[in-house]
């Protein structure tokens, strides 16, 4: 769905899922997690899209926008 509302709103938006957690870090109570950045500069996110653990969203995860509208 974000991926849809920032194709919407002409937002960068990268997705990041962090989920291969050391036991060291269950330990320590982390917890699997997904992050998702949006930005209406894309040249703000530049450097995370590099980092090649972001993916960019595009729109394409399908699924309406809900506007409240009928």
């Amino acid at each position: 769905m974000l991926d849809r509302l920032a194709k919407e709103l002409r937002l960068t938006a990268l997705i990041q899922d962090d989920v291969e957690l050391t036991p060291e870090e269950i330990a320590e109570g982390k917890s699997p997690s997904r992050w998702v950045l949006l930005s209406r500069d894309g040249r703000a996110t530049a450097s995370f899209a590099s980092e090649g653990r972001w993916q960019r969203l595009d729109g394409r995860l399908g699924g309406d926008l809900w506007t409240g509208e009928e």
